[in-house]
């Protein structure tokens, strides 16, 4: 995570992460002007007596700072060595010069920390200079990572350890269902199609919108009847289908009674259609150009 601080407080929180003992490690790559430090990497763990103490407890910037241990390096001074200020070559820290501006001294640190504890825990990371009048000011880029000889966990804290498996598990199986949701939406969508298609062609071998506007109530009847039959027997198929079937039985989807009752439903609807449009070619001979294409 790279991010540049520049505030007039004197100590801001800026990250947490939950490290293994002995395979956690904090990267850190900083730069600030020399004339807003020493500035200092905090780094509390979850005790009772550290981070709860001392978050949103209304604290003095001095009291947040002095609760930490330094014989457990949980203080990084960002700064060269000086007895002064007491930091150690562990901050690998560097004066040089901006590009821009070489009259500002600044300071550039690249180094990192190892957790060693008897359990993994929380590390909160913070960053104060409690003498500044000026506040605080920093570019900064921190790299905090578990395991690092395991690609699939090394930058996930120990409380999100596997959240990527299952998520790439769980996507697979989405996936596999939306596949296998388009396949039977497919064969729902053939049946819908093949039941529109025998209305349509019913309607038109009676002429419906070419010799004539209306049907007579009779005729719309027994349509309306017919395609509910030919409906529920599809349904009833599938039904049958889901329920009954064996694969190392039936053979193909028309093998048994519904099948049959589909199969003669549709025989009989292709026997209207031919008599329809006969029908209605001895009628209205003048539209034979059209029926005889159909």
């Amino acid at each position: 995570m790279s991010f540049i601080i520049s505030n007039l407080t004197n100590w801001v929180f800026l990250s947490r992460f939950c490290f293994l003992s002995q395979d956690g490690v904090f990267e850190y790559d900083v730069s600030y002007p020399k004339n807003y430090g020493p500035q200092n990497f905090l780094l509390y763990f979850d005790s009772v007596y550290q981070w709860p103490a001392i978050y949103k407890k209304g604290k003095t910037c001095e009291d947040k700072h002095k609760i930490l241990d330094n014989d457990n390096n949980q203080v990084i001074t960002l700064a060269n060595y000086t007895t002064e200020i007491k930091a150690t070559h562990a901050s690998g820290c560097k004066e040089y010069h901006e590009d821009y501006d070489n009259l500002t001294v600044w300071y550039r640190c690249t180094h990192y920390r190892k957790f060693h504890s008897y359990r993994e825990r929380w590390w909160f990371i913070a960053l104060d200079n409690c003498n500044s009048t000026k506040g605080l000011k920093l570019r900064y880029k921190i790299t905090m990572t578990n395991n690092v000889n395991d690609g699939w966990l090394r930058h996930f804290s120990a409380d999100e350890f596997y959240i990527l498996h299952t998520d790439l598990i769980f996507t697979i199986l989405y996936y596999a269902l939306f596949i296998a949701s388009c396949f039977e939406a497919w064969r729902s969508m053939e049946a819908v199609s093949t039941i529109i298609f025998l209305l349509l062609l019913i309607l038109l071998a009676k002429g419906f919108t070419v010799t004539r506007a209306r049907l007579k109530m009779s005729t719309s009847i027994k349509i309306g009847v017919f395609m509910t039959l030919f409906t529920i027997t599809y349904g009833i198929l599938f039904f049958h289908e889901q329920t009954y079937f064996d694969p190392g039985e039936v053979l193909y989807l028309y093998e048994s009674p519904f099948g049959y009752g589909l199969i003669a439903l549709r025989l009989i609807g292709w026997g209207w259609f031919v008599y329809a449009i006969v029908f209605t070619l001895i009628h209205y001979p003048q539209k034979s150009s059209f029926f005889t294409r159909l």
